[in-house]
């Protein structure tokens, strides 16, 4: 999946703000045509985020609902993929062509990531209605492209069962 060149992060898909703090920005293009089912993800990128102390994360995207329940929205998730466990809030958004924020979704509390239990993301699972995506008049999908913008806060890093780089 191509990314375009974004002034906002100066062509780049990760910002970090601080040395726990991050932008990161992903699109999927054609998102009109994804054919994924309601359970199915588009895994992004793992981006590695902190100074001596790093972390790994990615996001899990449902462009058509994690489950049954939430059939019909986009679903997104902030996952850790490394350290054991880790502490965090989030928040999620949608840039438009102007590279503005819209459909903003915050995580007000710091949420607990823990890799040994199947649950271990933070995210919405009812993050934006399809059909409200793909009407061209809200103007969310600019050339048939999904941006997320995901920003993130690390409060506490975790190594149980893993080494520290």
């Amino acid at each position: 999946m191509g990314q375009e060149k974004s002034k906002l992060f100066n062509g780049l898909n990760l910002l970090q703000t601080g040395v726990n703090n991050f932008k990161y920005m992903y699109t999927i293009e054609n998102f009109s045509l994804r054919s994924e089912k309601t359970g199915e993800k588009i895994i992004s990128s793992i981006f590695l985020i902190g100074g001596k102390e790093r972390s790994e994360w990615c996001l899990h995207i449902y462009p058509n609902g994690a489950t049954e329940e939430n059939k019909g929205y986009v679903s997104v998730y902030l996952v850790l993929k490394k350290p054991d466990k880790a502490k965090a809030k989030c928040r999620f958004s949608i840039l438009n062509d102007k590279e503005e924020e819209k459909n903003v979704c915050d995580c007000k509390e710091a949420y607990e990531f823990d890799r040994n239990n199947v649950n271990y993301g933070l995210g919405f699972s009812k993050f934006v209605k399809r059909d409200l995506l793909l009407d061209k008049s809200n103007g969310l999908l600019t050339n048939d492209k999904l941006t997320i913008l995901c920003e993130a806060e690390i409060t506490d890093l975790k190594y149980e069962n893993s080494i520290p780089y």
